[in-house]
This record gives C-alpha cells, structure tokens and sequence, in this order.
C-alpha cells in the first residue's frame, strides 16, 4: 500500500496542536519542554495506546483543545474508578479525585506531510470505522492497522476523536517531532470527578458517581487557555 497523496493530511507549521502530560514534563528549564512530543512516553508504555503497539514511539496530539480535555478526562476517569475497582488488592490504593496536568499548545517549525487521513477513507486503510469511533476501549485492531500504515511509508495518521462530544481529530505521529518544535506553551488544569449530582466526587464510600461521563477542569497556572478560566468547567466525554 503505497502513500496515496489524496488520502493524505499535513500537519502545517505554526498551527497549534495539543496534549496532555503529567506535570512532570514541566520543568524549570524550557528548553526540555520540547521532550513532550519526542514521543518516549508512548515507547515505555508497556501497554500502548488507542493506536501505538507496546514499545512503540507514538506522538499524540488533537487539532483543537476540547477534543484534548475530552480525552484526557475519559483515561483520568478509568484511571480513578480501575484504582477505586483494586482496593482489595495487596498493594490497592486510594486515588486523589483531583489531580493537575499540564495542556501544551504545540506549533511546529517545519510542516509534516504524508499523514494518513483515515476518515477519507476507512477502507483505504483497512480500518473499521465502528471501532474508530467507539470509546470504550484501545482495540488491537487499530493497533495493528497503524503498523500497516506506517509500514506504507506514512508519517502518521488522522483518526476522529471517539470520547470528544463535539468531534474533532486526533493526530499521531509515528516519529520524534521534539527538533521541530517552533513554539511550545504549558497551561496547568486540574482535573476532577463529580457526582450524579454535579456536586465534587469525595467519598467513594458514599457518593454515586456520574456515569453519564462528566466531570470538570479548571485552569491553575498563570497562563489560561482559551475557553477555561479559574472557574470550573464541565466537560462531557464518551465513555
């Protein structure tokens, strides 16, 4: 399967992209902040993700910041109720139900071609569309479809966000992009579950969790992205 230009996206450059990280990424020296899309975080993952294999280097991002928020809360959620789910476990633990992340506003120096855009045509690429757009889980069928695309010569590919409410795209790239970075801003949300109710999520002992797949963020640091403010903000998500 040759690159089929028509079938094809860029990644343009000094347009803004986003991820999520842990606050970890943020340090005190900025020229290390370039580390968030060299995409190691995905090759130590010894489970890998929506579409990278284990061991696998992988760069997440998404064309517009709510699709970003919308995923990162769907894995914070699973995170919270799969730690809450192992309690009984010997080494089980109580989670924080609210936790700090770092939104980065991503621009790239040089333009990336020969992305594969998916959504042109799933069957093109093998793909079945139902499960790109089901999110309940990381199928081993996008997976394995993601190594046949780059094994095709493309540089990465174009997939719809599944747990964004209000669509938009996910990006992955299948290389280090950490020398092609132009600009490079953090913004620090924080992240939290609520009840049924709409009240804060406190005690798992008691409080019933809203299952309709919701919860909220909030801007913490000194730079606010567009749409958040300090105030909390709810953010629906499909689960």
């Amino acid at each position: 399967m040759p690159v089929n230009s028509s079938l094809t996206t860029i990644i343009a450059a000094g347009t803004p992209y986003y991820r999520f990280t842990s606050k970890s990424f943020l340090t005190t020296t900025p020229s290390n902040h370039v580390n968030v899309v060299d995409g190691q975080g995905a090759k130590q993952n010894r489970y890998g993700g929506r579409y990278s294999p284990r061991i696998v280097e992988t760069v997440y991002l998404t064309e517009d910041i709510e699709p970003c928020v919308a995923e990162k809360m769907f894995y914070f959620h699973r995170e919270i109720v799969t730690a809450i789910d192992e309690l009984h476990l010997p080494k089980g633990f109580l989670p924080p139900f609210n936790k700090t992340f770092v939104l980065w506003e991503v621009e790239f120096q040089n333009a990336i071609s020969d992305v594969a855009d998916i959504v042109l045509s799933y069957s093109y690429f093998g793909v079945f569309p139902f499960l790109a757009h089901n999110p309940s889980q990381d199928y081993y069928h996008l997976k394995d479809r993601r190594v046949d695309i780059q094994a095709s010569g493309y540089k990465g590919l174009r997939a719809p966000s599944a747990r964004s409410k209000t669509g938009g795209s996910m990006i992955v790239l299948f290389d280090d992009q950490s020398k092609n970075v132009k600009t490079i801003k953090p913004y620090e949300m924080e992240f939290r579950l609520i009840c049924d109710s709409g009240s804060p999520f406190c005690d798992h002992t008691k409080d019933m969790l809203d299952f309709s797949a919701a919860g909220e963020v909030r801007a913490t640091g000194p730079n606010i992205p567009t749409g958040f403010s300090s105030a909390w903000k709810k953010v629906n998500f499909n689960r």
